[in-house]
């Protein structure tokens, strides 16, 4: 993409993203260039950095306001990160929300209503028009769909988020499936996926999962952990590595296990995209105790739950997703 000439970031919930899509296919054939992840990103490409680009360099924002992106650390991030710049922002409704959980920078912009997805082409026709003009008018920047056609068919949406009332169904339904992150021990794997169900909770294990037109297996990672609420990370000894110095001196002896290399990455985006709170670690030893298993450095002291036949970690774990607000038995 040209990012010298005028584009949209497009902020949504991966849950949303059949939705999301057609709707931006519909503003491009309006004429509104967008940038949207799943198909800017290229193999290769560092994806925090492109990101960054694509906000930076956004004329403005179109943000999808559902149940699941109203709890998106990253929607509220590139919402952040737009505000600040005091460009556009172009709201969607997607889904019935409570008054209380449109994002409060986004309380006093009218935003488009396009739950009757039966008007979803008439509704982008309009965002296409609301856009145009503000573009015609730049000193009405961060004023959203102000413009006065739009405003009239928003106009119940946007007297909900000032207070007023929406659809009774306000609450988002409680989380059922969990992320599985793992390594190359797939007994373990499939010991977890059998409790997870038998407690009715969904285990969504990445190389199960079909392509979604996905261009890389880290765009795959993104595209299914994105609305993810809690992970489950299987810490086991697949490798094994050591500093270069202390091979160079101890050859073999140097060596120690580690976990595999996806499995960190993975639990550390797990980490900074959940909390502490809602990321489950849970260590299964190598059969041997030597040679010793490494943790990864910056985890140093961290408490892993140990996989053994006592099955303490299923006490543990089923508290965690309870108090994560999942519905188990």
């Amino acid at each position: 993409m040209d990012l010298q000439q005028p584009y949209y970031f497009v902020s949504y919930a991966r849950a949303d993203i059949e939705r999301v899509r057609e709707f931006v296919a519909r503003l491009n054939e309006q004429g509104i260039r967008t940038w949207i992840d799943v198909d800017a990103l290229a193999p290769g490409e560092n994806w925090v950095h492109s990101i960054e680009v694509g906000l930076e360099n956004a004329a403005g924002l179109i943000v999808f306001l559902s149940r699941a992106s109203v709890n998106s650390t990253w929607v509220h991030s590139e919402l952040s990160t737009i505000i600040d710049r005091a460009a556009s922002v172009f709201p969607v409704l997607l889904d019935d929300l409570p008054a209380e959980a449109i994002p409060a920078s986004l309380q006093t912009i009218l935003y488009l209503d396009v739950r009757d997805w039966s008007r979803v082409g008439e509704q982008a026709s309009r965002l296409a028009d609301a856009i145009k003009r503000s573009e015609a008018a730049p000193t009405a920047m961060h004023t959203g769909l102000h413009d006065n056609e739009i405003a009239q068919i928003a106009t119940e949406s946007a007297d909900a988020a000032r207070g007023g009332s929406l659809p009774a169904s306000t609450t988002a339904a409680p989380p059922d499936s969990v992320f599985v992150v793992h390594g190359r021990d797939r007994q373990f794997l499939a010991d977890i996926e059998a409790y997870l169900q038998s407690i009715n909770v969904t285990p969504v294990v990445l190389s199960k999962m079909p392509n979604a037109n996905q261009n890389s297996l880290f765009q795959k990672l993104l595209f299914y952990a994105g609305n993810t609420y809690f992970a489950v990370v299987l810490i086991s000894s697949d490798d094994l590595g050591g500093l270069d110095a202390e091979f160079q001196q101890y050859g073999d002896r140097a060596l120690e296990y580690r976990a595999r290399q996806n499995v960190v990455l993975e639990l550390g985006y797990f980490y900074g995209k959940l909390g502490w709170d809602r990321v489950f670690v849970l260590y299964k030893p190598a059969a041997q105790t030597i040679p010793r298993f490494e943790r990864p450095s910056d985890l140093n002291g961290v408490l892993f739950d140990d996989f053994d036949t006592s099955g303490n970690w299923q006490q543990i774990l089923h508290t965690k997703l309870k108090n994560a607000g999942f519905p188990v038995p």
